[in-house]
């Protein structure tokens, strides 16, 4: 086992897992994400989706080419591949059940966990209004309804009190006892 910076434990015996950090906008997955990745000693990297995926041209439903997203996740799966952790926070597409499941797939079902993040409406409420960013009025409440349906969860987290740091620990908690069975 490996201790963290701040004392979480996760099991080295797993080859490299993938953490995918799921919920509404504006829930907490950020922070989260950006928490874990100080906290685990091993290689592991950060991606946030919103910054990290690739601006398209050119592609269409009609195309040869995959679907961009599925390309996406054939990347975060090579980043397992070579021995990374890997913490990716808010990609999976939220409106297409099959799109979703198709991504899914392109990783490693063994060593896939999925993380709920949520917190109460009216903290998501505040959250929300103080982006910078806009965002369509009530659009994290409509998604918080419904996100994570049809998923196998490993943990679900509440951040609407407390400090990331002891989700985050919630999260390791959960990554090690599921990792371990």
């Amino acid at each position: 086992m490996s201790p963290g910076p701040f004392g979480s434990v996760v099991r080295v015996t797993v080859p490299p897992w993938i953490l995918l950090l799921s919920g509404s906008s504006s829930s907490g997955k950020s922070s989260l994400g950006r928490q874990l990745l100080r906290m685990v000693s091993a290689p592991t990297v950060l991606i946030e989706a919103d910054a990290s995926f690739p601006a398209v041209h050119g592609w269409s439903s009609a195309s040869a080419l995959p679907p961009p997203i599925l390309v996406f996740y054939r990347s975060v799966a090579a980043w397992s591949q070579s021995g990374s952790n890997v913490v990716l926070e808010g990609s999976l597409p939220y409106d297409d059940h099959v799109l979703r499941q198709r991504c899914l797939r392109e990783l490693p079902d063994d060593r896939t966990f999925i993380v709920a993040v949520e917190c109460s409406a009216e903290e998501l409420r505040r959250r929300e209004s103080s982006r910078a960013e806009p965002r369509p009025r009530r659009w994290a409440e409509r998604q918080a309804l419904d996100i994570n349906d049809g998923l196998r969860l490993v943990v679900t987290v509440d951040t609407t009190d407390g400090r990331t740091a002891d989700h985050a620990r919630d999260v390791l908690t959960a990554l090690d006892q599921a990792s371990s069975r």
